[in-house]
This record gives C-alpha cells, sequence and structure tokens, in this order.
C-alpha cells in the first residue's frame, strides 16, 4: 500500500509536509522516525522524513527542483537496493526534468560529517556493532559498512584522525602536534543519537554507539564519513606495517565472528567520571 501524499506545491516546508502526512494518514497507525536529517548510505537527506506506516517504512523526500527530484529518483532507489535497507521511496516534489546526468549533490549534502562534538560523555556501554538478535557478524550490512571504512584508514590511522578531527573541529586537539596515543571524544548525529569517536595507538579510530540507537543511521554516519575521508586519504601512502597489522586485527575480528555468535564488536564502556575503557 502506497504512502498517501498531498499534491505537491511550491514553497511547502518540511514542517508542513509533515503536517499534511498526519491529516492523510489520519485513522490509520503511523509515526515519524526521523525528520529533517535523514541519514543513507550515499550521504545525508536535510529535507526528508523516516516514516513507518501500514508496517512499512517510507523514506519521503521533499526537493525544490527538477534536477533534485531527478537525482532523488534515480540515485536514491540505486543505493537503498545496494545496502539491502526495506524502505520504500516517495519523492515530493516539481516534476523531474534535467538534461544533465544526475548529481548525487543535487540532493544531498555531500560535504558534512554528520557528527557533532556532543560533551558531555553520556555513561554506558558503546559498541561498532549490536547484535539485534540470532545475526552473525560476518555477514551482516555492518560488517561490510566497517570493512570498508578499515580498509580506507588501515596505515593511515594517524591522518585519519586528524582529519576527522579537522572535520569534527574538536578544540582540545592540536591539528600541528604530534597525534595523541588516545583519543576519545563524545559525539552525537545530527539527530541527537550519541556517539563516540575512540582512537589508541595500534588500532584505527572507531566510531561506537549505544544498543539504543538505530541500526541504519549508525551505519549510514560511518559509511557517509567513509566518503568524506576517502577524498583526504587516498592519495596519501599508507604504512605497510600499520596497514598490515590493522587488516590482521580486522581479520581476527571477523574470524571470531564466524566462530562464535556474537552480542557485541568493539564494545567501549563509559563511566561516570568521562573516562572510557576499551573492552574490544
Amino acid at each position: 500500500m502506497a504512502l498517501a501524499l498531498p499534491p505537491w506545491r511550491p514553497g511547502v516546508s518540511l514542517e508542513e509536509l509533515a503536517v499534511a502526512l498526519d491529516h492523510a494518514g489520519r485513522g490509520k497507525p503511523h509515526r515519524a522516525l526521523q525528520a529533517g536529517t535523514v541519514y543513507t548510505p550515499v550521504g545525508l537527506l536535510r529535507r526528508a522524513l523516516l516514516v513507518e506506516a501500514d508496517g512499512e517504512r517510507y523514506l519521503v523526500v521533499l526537493t525544490a527542483s527538477p534536477e533534485a527530484t531527478q537525482a532523488a529518483e534515480v540515485i536514491l532507489p540505486r543505493a537503498l537496493t545496494a545496502a539491502g535497507l526495506e524502505v520504500r521511496l516517495a519523492v515530493w516534489g516539481p516534476a523531474a526534468g534535467s538534461k544533465t546526468e544526475p548529481r548525487a549533490s543535487a540532493v544531498l549534502d555531500t560535504q558534512s560529517p554528520g557528527l557533532l562534538l556532543s560533551p558531555p560523555f553520556l555513561p554506558g556501554e558503546y559498541a561498532l556493532w549490536w547484535n539485534p538478535g540470532g545475526e552473525v557478524f560476518p555477514y551482516t550490512r555492518a560488517r561490510e559498512v566497517w570493512e570498508a571504512w578499515v580498509g580506507l584508514v588501515a596505515g593511515r590511522e594517524k591522518e585519519a584522525v586528524l582529519e576527522l578531527v579537522k572535520l569534527l573541529g574538536a578544540p582540545d586537539l592540536d591539528l600541528e602536534g604530534p597525534v595523541p596515543q588516545e583519543v576519545l571524544l563524545p559525539l552525537a548525529t545530527e539527530n541527537g543519537t550519541p556517539v563516540l569517536l575512540n582512537y589508541r595507538e595500534g588500532r584505527p579510530p572507531r566510531l561506537h554507539f549505544r544498543q539504543e540507537s538505530d541500526p541504519q543511521e549508525a551505519l549510514a554516519a560511518v559509511a557517509n564519513l567513509t566518503r568524506l575521508l576517502r577524498r583526504q586519504l587516498l592519495h596519501r601512502p599508507a604504512l605497510p606495517e600499520a596497514r598490515a597489522r590493522t587488516l590482521a586485527w580486522w581479520r581476527g575480528v571477523v574470524r571470531e565472528g564466524e566462530e562464535k555468535l556474537l552480542e557485541t564488536v568493539g564494545r567501549v564502556r563509559i563511566d561516570r567520571q568521562e573516562r572510557g575503557k576499551a573492552c574490544g
């Protein structure tokens, strides 16, 4: 069953669209899961709604130009299918039309990391991945996303940390001095989901999420950041010994996931004194 969208008209804000959807769905079970910024495997949608209705999820994208509509209709279905996301796409805007090849930047914010500094630390447990129940980590979408991240930063760990600090604007870290042996920063997605940036010498920088985080939002944040860092890191040579060490560590993580049913990968605990202790 398709989501009942009101007729499009120019100049309608995201808030007005949300109200219109609420009226159109009156009497039917539905709820907005995310609004404003929605994380996708290829970047951040700035004017979108993630809605659950009739037991299905819909990604409603509000566009303002024929070029943006065309980009949304061509690029987003491919990305959602490639990521294996069970969500239906609905584009709400002027009719598609452009003589040029659709560009992701017409519909996505392709510049923002999608993460913000968000002190203080929120005590509790975080992990790279939480098992929702019965999944085998090596055969999940999470393994694919993290493997792309590890493959990018392996042998370039220190450069990756500096680029991350630069992107996030961390005020207490000196970009001109040596890279600290440990970095732990409290972050959040733009939707308020708590995230940790964790780095210690001998391991790649990693992002950790709380168990209650939306798994798709967490993976989309990692995928988006991987895409941004790729521009800065791929032209820099990787240190062979460091790369071999990081890839060996990752192979060990995957192998452990093949041998046992993991509940988490890369668990980190934050205590009330705002100190992080890596547990995986």
